[in-house]
Order: C-alpha cells, then sequence, then structure tokens
C-alpha cells in the first residue's frame, strides 16, 4: 500500500509522492507519454513533402512513424485504425508555409467527420497550428488529420513539426 499522500501507477508500480517530484514523477510521465507499458500509442508525422492545393482539404501524410504500439497506422494509409476501444486524446500539428493571404486549419476527423479543428488568420510567416480532442472510439474507428489552405502551400515536416498522436487513455 501506498504512503499517505502518493499513488501508486498500477502496471509499472512506480510510486509517486507528493513529498519529492523527482525521479518517481518523471518515471510517470515517461509512462504516460511513451507508453513504456501496454497502451495503444501512436505518434506518426509527415517527412516527405506534401503540396495543398488552395481551398481543398487533405489529409496529412504519415509516412513516418516514432512509436505505435498497437499497430494502428499500416504505413500506407493516412490515418489510424483504432484496434483497442476507448478515450484516446489525440493531437494534431501542422506547420504552414508563409502565405501571401488566406486561412488555414486544422481539422481532426472521427470516422470521416470532423471531431475538432482550428482555423488561423492570415499569417504571413510559416506557423504551426494544432489541434487536440477526447475521442471515444471504439475498435475499426479511424482517426485522421486535414490540412486546409485557402491559399495552398506545401506543408512544413518533421516528428515535431507536421504529426498525428494518439493516446489512449481508458475505456
Amino acid at each position: 500500500m501506498p504512503a499517505p499522500g502518493s499513488i501508486t501507477v498500477p502496471v509499472t508500480g512506480t510510486v509517486i509522492s507528493s513529498s519529492a517530484f523527482g525521479v518517481p514523477v518523471a518515471n510517470a510521465i515517461n509512462y504516460v507519454t511513451q507508453n513504456s507499458g501496454t497502451r495503444p500509442y501512436f505518434h506518426g508525422y509527415l517527412n516527405g513533402t506534401q503540396t495543398l492545393s488552395a481551398g481543398v482539404a487533405a489529409q496529412v501524410t504519415l509516412d513516418s512513424e516514432i512509436k505505435d504500439t498497437d499497430s494502428m497506422h499500416t504505413g500506407t494509409n493516412n490515418f489510424i485504425t483504432v484496434n483497442t476501444a476507448g478515450l484516446y486524446h489525440v493531437i494534431g500539428q501542422i506547420n504552414f508555409p508563409s502565405t501571401a493571404s488566406g486561412q488555414d486549419h486544422a481539422i481532426l476527423l472521427h470516422n470521416g467527420a470532423t471531431a475538432a479543428g482550428v482555423d488561423g488568420p492570415f499569417i504571413a510567416a510559416s506557423h504551426r497550428m494544432s489541434v487536440t480532442a477526447y475521442i471515444q472510439c471504439v475498435a475499426t474507428d479511424t482517426i485522421a488529420l486535414d490540412a486546409l489552405s485557402t491559399s495552398g502551400g506545401t506543408l512544413l515536416t518533421g516528428s515535431v513539426v507536421t504529426f498525428l498522436q494518439a493516446f489512449w487513455v481508458s475505456l
């Protein structure tokens, strides 16, 4: 039984103490964010080139992965397919190029329908837009990240630049 003022992380047994926010907390945070346990987790990103046509929404190309613990991504699709039912914390980020005019949009899709979105005003410099949502899923549900720019352009690439992440949170 953990001491008063602390909790035990069920899968790893790591004790988090409110009096010592050090290594135990770092271990628990690593478990939650990097999935060192058995929770489904996916992080895929755009590594190649993707050019948007003006005014046309397109799924962000997920051509590289950092982690996929539940085989949610086939490598040929620009979306993930949920294999383990539950509540997922989903984060999408798009790095749009500088534009002369127009507006940019980052949109999370759940089974093809908008789950969350963020609209950005005209920005004359390259910029990142992030969108996040908690999405309740059953097995075979799909999650995707769409990009829309009223002026078009080539998305900027990299694992921390244009990406989609999904973390299993609970049943």
